[in-house]
């Protein structure tokens, strides 16, 4: 999973550097944007250690920016349960040091993901977000914990993923087609997760919503059982 990952960010101009207890990425804009990368199955101490990684890596930065612009994902293999679920919302929910995300998948889920995207390439897996067909085959099956779901978490967890396509006849129909029936499931929000990855100039007839609260939103209806 981390080499995926890692993929993604130089994909997106990140610039890395490997610490002893994960990689640290610098976004190469002018405002910078910092993520601290960390494998980590037990995360029950990552609250723990956070203050550690943040101090290790803000030596490493030596940036006030980095006090404020700085996220923590944690990557975590593991099979979805409760108790899991629990832990992970507390994580995410705790407001200090790092805006953190846990990214829980397992070990047939990145094998199957990786055997679709050409090895995790970024390119693929980008163009996979906004494919027609696994946007159908997901939202048919969205509770099941496979290589789609942990495509979509992905999108969920990395909020900065630059997602562009041309908006043509058959993706329209396609919103239309996503909005009337996820209407009945009460999941209406995630039928604009596409709309929301086009530049505004491609989808001034089209409303969008910010990526990360839409499939936030998303998670946690699937989490309710809804």
């Amino acid at each position: 999973m981390k080499n995926l990952i890692r993929k993604l960010f130089i994909h997106h101009n990140f610039k890395l550097t490997e610490l002893d207890f994960g990689n640290l990425y610098v976004s190469g804009d002018d405002i910078k944007y910092y993520w601290l990368v960390v494998e980590q199955n037990d995360i029950s101490k990552t609250l723990e250690l956070q203050n550690e990684w943040f101090e290790k890596s803000r030596e490493i930065i030596n940036s006030k920016e980095f006090d404020k612009n700085t996220s923590l994902l944690i990557l975590t293999e593991n099979d979805a349960n409760e108790l899991k679920k629990h832990e992970i919302l507390r994580i995410e929910e705790d407001p200090f040091q790092f805006k953190k995300y846990v990214l829980l998948y397992n070990a047939e889920s990145l094998q199957h993901l990786n055997e679709q995207s050409n090895n995790g390439e970024a390119k693929e897996l980008l163009d996979l977000i906004i494919n027609e067909d696994v946007f159908n085959a997901y939202k048919s099956n969205y509770t099941d914990y496979n290589w789609r779901n942990l495509l979509y978490n992905i999108a969920h967890k990395m909020p900065f993923l630059d997602i562009n396509v041309k908006v043509d006849e058959n993706l329209e129909n396609l919103f239309v087609q996503s909005h009337e029936s996820l209407t009945n499931l009460k999941l209406i929000e995630y039928s604009e997760f596409i709309e929301s990855q086009f530049k505004e100039e491609k989808m001034a007839e089209i409303s969008s919503l910010d990526l990360d609260e839409l499939i936030e939103l998303l998670v946690n209806e699937v989490e309710d059982g809804n």
